[in-house]
């Protein structure tokens, strides 16, 4: 069995680590959509500042946050390995190719790394 290097595990770790900052930094926004959506007969929110101020005034700052957890259990292994499929493929590619587009380069991994931490690769 092959065991995966130190640099997997930093890409690895610094994925989720990355994942649960970007998630933990957006998710008031995503909750404040959540319930702008959910609204059908009575509309208690009037928009995303409203939202914001309704939900902070009523539920305190905590109550922007209600639900993380489970969303950082979904997030931060599949940002992990898209960012650890990202940073593998895009180092070997440019190591063996380094005068190829940049763009091709990116669109190539960014798809690959895309797959992989959807399909579970």
């Amino acid at each position: 069995m092959h065991c995966a290097s130190s640099e997997t595990y930093y890409s690895l770790s610094g994925g989720g680590l990355a994942g649960i900052t970007a998630a933990s930094v957006t998710y008031p926004l995503d909750l404040v959509r959540t319930r702008l959506a959910a609204q059908t007969n009575v509309i208690y929110y009037r928009g995303i500042w409203h939202a914001l101020q309704t939900i902070s005034r009523e539920e305190g700052i905590a109550g922007l946050y209600k639900g993380m957890g489970a969303t950082l259990l979904g997030v931060s292994p599949n940002l992990a390995v898209s960012f650890s499929v990202y940073d593998t493929v895009r180092s070997y590619w440019q190591s063996h190719r380094p005068d190829d587009s940049t763009v091709l380069v990116s669109l190539t991994c960014g798809s690959l790394s895309g797959v992989a931490s959807s399909t579970g690769i």
